[in-house]
This record gives structure tokens, C-alpha cells and sequence, in this order.
């Protein structure tokens, strides 16, 4: 089942966090020879090339933790850089079978940042 989360990432900084996939029974998801990746969008079911897209790194063993990052700069391009804009996103894992589940789905608030630079 898809889970609804809504994100707030900074344009001066980055989303970074590490959760952990687990089935109906509260057990974890053996994630070995998985793959995941998150696209964000201007709207779902946007065409084209997605605005952006998060490093997802699934971690060593089976115990389902995987970490997600999100870069502020990498989301540069988007306009508004003065006002919280709404993105989509989703997060799809594809198993060793090739069966595609979209496990996380939601709105990202692009704020808008203070402090820039080194």
C-alpha cells in the first residue's frame, strides 16, 4: 500500500532520512537485488523529464532501510525562488521479480532559503 508523505525541503540546504520498509506483518522487506528511485515533478503525471531526482541508497543486509536525499540545489531550475513552491514526488521500488511498487507518494514544499554560501 502506497503511503501519502509530505516533504519540506530547503533551497539553501538538503532533505536527507533513513527508513525502513516493512510488510503488512511489521517485518522487514528483504531489499537485496532491489532498486528504488524518487522523481520530483511540477504536478503528478507531469510528462517529460522530471524537474529533479533524489539519491536513494538502499542499505548493506535485510533488514528493509533504505536512506533517501534530496539536494536543494538540485532543484535550482525551479521558479519562485522567493515563495514555498508545491512539487510532487513519488518513491518507486522495483523488486528482483521486476513488480513495481510505488511504496511513498506526496508533496514537496520547495522553501525558501536565508543563508547561502560556504
Amino acid at each position: 500500500m502506497t503511503v501519502m508523505l509530505d516533504l519540506e525541503v530547503p533551497r539553501n540546504g538538503d532533505y536527507s532520512a533513513t527508513s525502513q520498509l516493512v510488510d503488512d506483518a511489521g517485518l522487514p522487506i528483504d531489499l537485496t537485488s532491489n532498486t528504488m528511485a524518487l522523481d520530483i515533478r511540477r504536478l503528478p503525471g507531469d510528462g517529460g523529464a522530471p524537474v529533479a531526482s533524489a539519491a536513494v541508497e538502499i542499505e548493506p543486509g535485510t533488514q528493509g532501510y533504505f536512506t533517501e536525499t534530496i539536494k536543494g540545489a538540485s532543484l535550482v531550475g525551479v521558479s519562485g525562488q522567493y515563495e514555498v513552491v508545491r512539487l510532487a514526488y513519488d518513491l518507486r521500488r522495483v523488486d528482483s521479480g521486476g513488480l513495481i511498487t510505488v511504496e511513498r507518494r506526496g508533496i514537496i514544499s520547495l522553501v525558501p532559503g536565508v543563508t547561502y554560501g560556504g
